[in-house]
């Protein structure tokens, strides 16, 4: 009996051994990536969605969101989709590197008639409800609302041109 304790302790070890051998890869693979993070709740909570910027890209590394019709909820008894749902976000990279983020009110990044929201790398906003500080877009405001009003982003790491009716995220979030 001892001898088959023994060897049952030495097989579970050597697999133990052996899965974190398989798995540590890719977990220190995966560390550096960046990510854009987005909640469906003030203060970072609810339902959460990551994207990770992709390096097959061409002409750079980025995510494109066209749609977030087409983007389900991550659990598998969810209902609905991230259209116009999302309250807090951030672009620290949870942990990995940080992205820019451009956000469009309209799906396919479509800017007639509908704004866009540039959050620069390492920013997090808690609650989109409340006004938050801009620059620019339309009017030239100090602050405005976005309320549960995004259909489509880009998740990128290099800086990128603000297009006119694109307000910028200007500062902490006092909120």
């Amino acid at each position: 009996m001892g001898v088959l304790a023994r060897g049952t302790s030495v097989l579970a070890c050597v697999l133990a051994i052996v899965a974190t051998a398989l798995v540590w890869p890719a977990t220190a693979a995966a560390s550096g990536t960046p990510r854009a993070q987005f909640w469906d709740e003030v203060n970072f909570q609810g339902h959460k969605l990551d994207k990770d910027v992709s390096f097959d890209v061409p002409g750079g590394q980025q995510q494109q969101v066209p749609d977030l019709s087409k983007e389900g909820l991550s659990c598998w008894f969810c209902d609905g989709n991230w259209d116009n749902r999302i309250v807090s976000l951030s672009t620290t990279g949870g942990g990995q590197d940080p992205v820019n983020l451009v956000a469009f009110n309209l799906t396919n990044y479509d800017e007639k008639g509908g704004w866009c929201l540039l959050v620069r790398k390492g920013v997090q906003i808690r609650d989109l409800t409340r006004p938050i500080p801009v620059r620019g877009g339309p009017g030239n405001v100090s602050e405005w609302v976005f309320d549960r009003t995004m259909s489509s982003f880009v998740v990128l790491t290099k800086e990128t041109d603000v297009p006119p009716q694109c307000f910028i995220y200007n500062g902490p979030d006092f909120f």
